[in-house]
């Protein structure tokens, strides 16, 4: 039996797994920076919290679309990033 390699993709999917509940974490970074910097809108504290946090923003997009097609497209684009970020 041959032992194939898994899609990249997979093992993206794999990394962001650790996250229990990505969609209630990713909120509660933004709520934590909005209250460290008042001024700050929630779209510059969510901007702010996925550049600091980039796995947890992954984790985040994927739980928040659940449909194949955007998961699959997803997974590549975070796979691209990684290959390009060796």
């Amino acid at each position: 039996m041959t032992d194939y390699a898994r899609p990249k993709a997979n093992q993206a999917a794999d990394d962001l797994a650790d996250f229990v509940d990505p969609v209630a974490e990713f909120d509660q970074a933004v709520r934590t920076a909005m209250e460290r910097s008042p001024s700050l809108s929630r779209q510059a504290a969510v901007v702010a919290v996925a550049k600091q946090n980039l796995r947890l923003h992954q984790a985040y997009l994927l739980a928040t679309n659940p449909g194949r097609r955007q998961r699959r497209l997803l997974l590549e684009k975070i796979s691209d990033l990684e290959d390009a970020g060796k």
